[in-house]
């Protein structure tokens, strides 16, 4: 026990030693789970699908009944992205480790760049101390502050996020212009991340920001795989071959 409380400290030593990066560690981390739980996601949804339609055909068939299938993921470009939508085929029966791996790395690299972006905001738009709120903590001054970062955030970087996002992703996967056009028009970064970023901004302290953006895009990324596998499996459904 004593060893292993000598280790943890010597681990939490280092992580003060070099903060960003244990930040980039954190975050390529929560961007990795997130893809894997929105692949798991799909995938499920994908079998279920087609054991559905593999049942209501006739077994002399030559063919099965399938709808097009694809993972909606959103990365928000800085929490961390996060954050982002993106489509792929999911019809393997094995995850997409190398989809995961560019998660990862791009949640590592852009982790310090969304660090000190926050850092730039809390310079910019200094919450007021409890000193000079009479210890109230959602004074009118701090609420006005607090939305002036969020409407920063989304103004400025969220879409530069975004684009950046999109655009990496998609020259990795062989994609083009139209592409990552399409992936930006079906964005909904604007339905929740205001809301979180308020939340970030007031009540987080400044190294933990990005990885709360990070947590909550786990979450978000899983629910909308989940609407997307809702949403394939209300389409009308096509007579196609199997294919591998």
């Amino acid at each position: 026990m004593a060893s292993f409380m000598s280790g943890f400290a010597s681990v939490r030593q280092k992580i003060s030693a070099r903060p960003i990066l244990a930040l980039s560690i954190t975050n390529g981390l929560l961007a990795g789970v997130s893809d894997v739980l929105a692949q798991s996601i799909a995938r499920s949804a994908h079998r279920n699908e087609t054991d559905t339609a593999a049942a209501a055909q006739p077994r002399h068939g030559t063919s099965v009944t399938v709808a097009d299938t694809g993972a909606v993921m959103s990365r928000r470009g800085h929490s961390q992205d996060k954050d982002i939508v993106e489509e792929e085929d999911m019809t393997a029966n094995s995850l997409h480790y190398t989809r995961t791996a560019r998660f990862a790395a791009y949640g590592v690299a852009i982790a310090p760049v969304i660090h000190h972006w926050y850092a730039f905001l809390d310079r910019s738009f200094p919450l007021p101390t409890a000193s000079t709120t009479n210890g109230s903590r959602l004074s009118s001054r701090m609420l006005g502050q607090a939305v002036k970062r969020v409407l920063g955030d989304q103004i400025v970087f969220a879409p530069v996020g975004l684009a950046v996002f999109f655009s990496i992703m998609t020259v990795f996967e062989n994609g083009g212009l139209a592409e990552i056009k399409a992936k930006l028009n079906e964005a909904t970064n604007y339905m929740v991340w205001p809301a979180v970023q308020f939340v970030n901004f007031c009540f987080v302290p400044l190294m933990l920001r990005v990885p709360f953006v990070s947590g909550v895009s786990v979450f978000w990324n899983a629910y909308l795989s989940y609407l997307n596998s809702r949403r394939a499996a209300n389409q009308e459904q096509l007579a196609v071959p199997l294919e591998a």
